[in-house]
């Protein structure tokens, strides 16, 4: 169950990360972030890495929905973690590398349950590649 370290990074790092990006006070670290503006964006590595800040009020792909879907979501995302980390402590004799990638996608649903929980949103701010993909056919 070492693995669940990993879950635990990529759920720290995901909040820290939008906490940068968003913005917000920690009164009792003492700790003020003005954050991005809606749109803004920063390069990381050139072009071929930025942050961006951009709300997905939706599904995957900004897909419009209604609270009661976003409701069954959230709830269908809750299980599927409890899903997910029962499948890891029944598996944690097999292969690490299938046990890790779980691991990770764990911790981006949680990330994402946290977001759905306390902003009514989730954050997208990464846009890896976006462009290289599909504008290499013009």
């Amino acid at each position: 169950m070492k693995v669940l370290y990993s879950t635990l990074f990529i759920v720290i790092a995901d909040q820290i990360t939008k906490f940068l990006v968003k913005g917000g006070t920690i009164p009792l670290l003492n700790i003020h972030v003005d954050g991005m503006y809606y749109g803004q964006s920063i390069n990381v590595i050139g072009d071929f890495f930025k942050i961006t800040f951009v709300e997905n009020p939706g599904l995957a792909f900004g897909i419009e929905v209604g609270e009661s879907s976003k409701l069954l979501l959230s709830l269908f995302t809750l299980f599927a973690c409890i899903g997910i980390f029962y499948y890891l402590y029944k598996s944690r004799h097999q292969r690490f590398i299938i046990r890790l990638a779980l691991a990770f996608i764990l911790g981006g649903a949680i990330g994402n349950l946290i977001d759905r929980t306390l902003y009514g949103v989730f954050y997208d701010y990464a846009p890896i590649f976006y462009g290289r993909v599909v504008d290499f056919f013009n």
